[in-house]
């Protein structure tokens, strides 16, 4: 007798919801005091931007072709384990969408990174509109300009 997989309850929007939630912690991850050596200070500075920008270019190459690395699927059941489900659990429609999702937290990292390290002065814009409700702030003022 085969079983049947239950399919777990979780929506796109839970999943959005558990991504942009899983942002914020990364966001303060990046937003970290940066301990560079003051002889090798430029050096150190621009090592990161070009590692954060490579970085960044693998995951729009992931995001291109659906084929997600093993740090990508790591994340991705961190944020699913978030709503309480388990990733091998999810439909395999989901299980993309959660690669997905998890591959554009990180390159908005990625992105708020190399803003903090190149223009520390002025105020983050995200790239990806999704992340923008991790920001109370700038979430309560798109809701009331709606």
């Amino acid at each position: 007798m085969s079983r049947m997989r239950q399919t777990p309850s979780l929506t796109r929007q839970d999943l959005e919801r558990a991504a942009s939630e899983y942002f914020q912690a990364m966001a303060e991850e990046a937003d970290q005091p940066r301990h560079f050596d003051e002889e090798h200070f430029d050096d150190q500075l621009a090592f990161n931007i070009e590692s954060s920008s490579n970085r960044l270019r693998q995951l729009d190459d992931q995001l291109k072709t659906n084929v997600f690395d093993e740090t990508v699927k790591v994340r991705a059941n961190e944020i699913v384990r978030s709503t309480g489900e388990d990733i091998a659990n999810l439909p395999e429609r989901e299980q993309l969408f959660a690669y997905q999702l998890s591959a554009r937290a990180e390159r908005e990292q990625m992105e708020l990174l190399i803003h903090l390290l190149k223009q520390p002065h002025r105020q983050f814009e995200h790239q990806d509109r999704m992340f923008d409700r991790t920001r109370p702030g700038l979430w309560a003022q798109q809701v009331r300009e709606i």
